[in-house]
């Protein structure tokens, strides 16, 4: 039977690893390139020319979610982890976006749509 190294020297060995050199292997969001892996998309589909269809997008990437979300808690064999890290990651950049959208268009704007 190996005797198995102390505690002491795994941990000496876990703080030497350097793990900023390694060049990272998770790519940024980038909508032209994931979105058409995610959802069934039409290309036309992609574009969100005003903040309503883009709010229709973070629908349709919420119901995704919402459906990949019950099938890891089921235990669903179709489940993917990768899928549902990679529309976490787009619909959290895809909130992002459309809250950087309203600013710049001002509290005023946002107002215009709604009867009084």
């Amino acid at each position: 039977m190996k005797k198995r190294a102390p505690i002491k020297s795994w941990r000496r060995r876990i703080r030497a690893c350097t793990f900023g050199a390694a060049p990272p292997t998770q790519r940024g969001y980038d909508r032209v390139r994931d979105l058409p892996r995610l959802l069934p998309l039409l290309a036309a589909e992609i574009v969100t020319d005003t903040s309503d269809d883009h709010e229709r997008l973070l629908a349709l990437l919420r119901r995704a979610l919402r459906l990949e979300r019950n099938r890891g808690k089921g235990g669903h064999w179709t489940y993917d982890l990768a899928r549902h890290s990679a529309l976490l990651r787009a619909y959290r950049s895809e909130q992002a976006a459309l809250e950087r959208r309203q600013r710049r268009r001002g509290p005023v704007d946002n107002l215009a749509g709604r009867q009084g």
